[in-house]
């Protein structure tokens, strides 16, 4: 598939606006820098009545009522403000040697959109990443990169109201992952947990289970043995450990439940939890009813 290429930093241009006329791609932004083609693209369209190229000012009104004059070839020019011209840039410029140079640029995902909480772990594990100066190349970080990135948050996610729990049962979670903002200030992403008015869901061994292997399989493949990525995937292991010791804890927690349920015999021994104390008699305890002087009958219970 072709690639628009900056003529600036050499990355792939995306298309931000569209032509009304014939909707073709009309201005493109740089995913990398902050080149944008805005305002620097000139049309003309041929008139047949004329014989001649008819320049066009306002892409966005006239080209309504350039239909007008059934124009069947439109020339889209892109200009430049810098002192040389597009001709020189494009003799200094080897698109083969810069599109080599952008397919070993690593890259990472676009943020998303903050709407909830998990949007900004989302945020702010990409961050985390970009300081690790990890990522992968044009093409891959959209589909192996995505994968990666979204199990990972699954399974922060899931976790991420039970650190305290996890930590009293002697398990560790990894540093890199407590150093994401929220943990740093004492705060947890997934607030809902604590503060709506639901059944607090506790962490089921087999759910956790399933989204350990399924970050797993993503680091079991070729690119997560790339050099760059050693210490990340180094630690996204060791949390996978830790994750299935708590496991362990569960279950066995669980297996003691489940023996107890079913188990004719009381949880205590009676003979080994059982206390004994010696007390003083007291004879004359009652003995101030033999003093009373009743002249009618009764009954003490």
């Amino acid at each position: 598939m072709a690639q628009t290429l900056c003529i600036k930093c050499g990355s792939e241009l995306k298309v931000s606006s569209y032509c009304q006329l014939c909707k073709e791609p009309l201005i493109f932004a740089c995913t990398s820098c902050d080149y944008i083609t805005e305002e620097k693209v000139t049309l003309k369209f041929f008139n047949t009545l004329t014989n001649h190229w008819a320049g066009i000012r306002d892409l966005n009104t006239k080209l309504i009522f350039c239909k007008n004059f059934e124009p069947y070839q439109l020339q889209f020019t892109l200009n430049t403000t810098e002192s040389e011209s597009l001709e020189d840039i494009r003799t200094n410029i080897n698109p083969l040697e810069r599109m080599m140079e952008n397919s070993k640029r690593l890259h990472l995902l676009t943020k998303h959109l903050f709407v909830n909480r998990k949007d900004l772990m989302f945020n702010d594990l990409i961050d985390l990443l970009n300081q690790k100066s990890v990522g992968w190349i044009i093409g891959i970080h959209e589909t192996i990169g995505n994968s990666f990135v979204n199990k990972l948050i699954d399974l922060l996610w899931y976790i991420d109201p039970h650190h305290e729990k996890i930590k009293a049962r002697g398990c560790t979670i990894p540093d890199i992952f407590l150093t994401l903002p929220q943990y740093q200030i004492n705060e947890t992403y997934n607030q809902f947990y604590f503060t709506g008015h639901h059944k607090k869901e506790q962490i089921s061994s087999e759910k956790l289970e399933t989204l350990i292997k399924t970050i797993e399989s993503c680091v079991s493949q070729p690119w997560a043995s790339q050099n760059i990525w050693k210490n990340i995937i180094g630690d996204i292991f060791n949390l996978c450990h830790i994750m299935r010791k708590y496991i362990s804890y569960l279950k066995n927690v669980n297996e003691r439940m489940k023996f107890i349920n079913e188990s004719d015999e009381p949880v205590c021994n009676i003979f080994n939890n059982i206390s004994i104390e010696t007390r003083e008699s007291k004879k004359d305890r009652y003995e101030f009813i033999n003093n009373m002087k009743l002249k009618v009958p009764f009954t003490l219970y």
